[in-house]
């Protein structure tokens, strides 16, 4: 028997059973799809602790994360799995996104990142803070920032990990609230090989 408390839940369950049964095939390939998805999105979870601590609701924020990434952006069954980099997603919420947003790269390991504010609405202000998140996932990596750009500063460049050159990269934008309030969706702004 198991007693514990998470998240201020108190629980008491059974310790599971040992099987002594072979698994099977079925078994094995959801196993290693739920590994695949771990390992694709390990390096994201401080994007989530961000992104999703408002819809962390009895849950992790990183089993927020994991639960929208698995349901929207993986299909296939092990080993043939595929990836849509374009609905992975760092946040969530509704504050509202970047309008009007823009990347480059005309220097080598530099990412700029502009963007418009037609005006400000009831669900956004100036000091809506920025995460970049950029993953290479052919190293496993992921790179960028959370927080310290404001909305109202209309640009960025950012300085990227030197092991990106000459590999496949996905870039995320998210913002959340100064006071940690609110967070908006995230934004997928494209998947190129990085100068």
């Amino acid at each position: 028997m198991i007693v514990s408390s998470w998240k201020g839940i108190n629980y008491v369950r059974e310790a599971p059973p040992k099987s002594n049964k072979p698994r099977t095939d079925a078994q094995i390939a959801v196993q290693e799809k739920f590994k695949f998805v771990h390992t694709l999105i390990k390096p994201l979870s401080p994007y989530f602790t961000a992104g999703f601590q408002h819809q962390a609701i009895h849950k992790s924020e990183y089993n927020v994360g994991y639960s929208r990434i698995y349901k929207n952006a993986i299909s296939g069954v092990f080993p043939d799995i595929v990836v849509d980099y374009s609905k992975i997603t760092i946040s969530e919420g509704s504050l509202l996104p970047l309008e009007f947003v823009e990347t480059s790269q005309t220097i080598s390991q530099v990412l700029d990142i502009a963007w418009e504010v037609e005006s400000f609405k009831s669900r956004c202000e100036y000091d809506d803070q920025l995460m970049i998140a950029i993953l290479c996932n052919e190293l496993g990596l992921v790179d960028g920032f959370i927080g310290g750009t404001d909305r109202a500063d209309l640009q960025r460049s950012f300085k990227f990990n030197s092991k990106f050159i000459g590999k496949e990269i996905s870039v995320y934008v998210g913002l959340y609230s100064l006071n940690q309030r609110n967070t908006s969706h995230s934004q997928f702004l494209g998947q190129f090989v990085a100068i």
